[in-house]
């Protein structure tokens, strides 16, 4: 009876406590580029709110221009609570250019976006 009830009480304290943090773990929940032609700078606001920019945060930030890798930026930890703003210098490009950027998460998931140089 003391092993069905122990089992019993882990499963509910279990259903308690892994929800909860599956819910603090989340990937981005959105991101805005900005690309500036004139001087080659990609402005990347990624929106990531935390409780605690220490140990949940924005882990690594991809860049590519056409498919091909520019910038991996990696950080260990968040400069704001609500996200992180990044500038990037990746170079002049013609309209119809491609820029892609995944940002993922410390805990879990990851978010991408793509936009075309007008």
């Amino acid at each position: 009876m003391r092993t069905r009830l122990g089992i019993l009480a882990f499963g509910v304290i279990a259903l308690l406590v892994f929800p909860a943090s599956a819910v603090m773990a989340h990937p981005p929940s959105s991101m805005e580029l900005e690309y500036s032609g004139d001087d080659g700078i990609l402005t990347i606001w990624i929106a990531h709110a935390v409780g605690n920019v220490s140990s949940h945060y924005i882990k690594e930030v991809e860049v590519k221009v056409n498919g091909d890798e520019v910038a991996e930026l990696k950080y260990r930890n968040q400069s704001e609570r609500d996200g992180e703003r990044i500038l990037v210098t990746i170079g002049r490009f013609d309209p119809g250019t491609s820029i892609e950027v995944k940002a993922e998460c410390s805990r879990s998931g990851d978010m991408e976006k793509k936009i075309v140089v007008q």
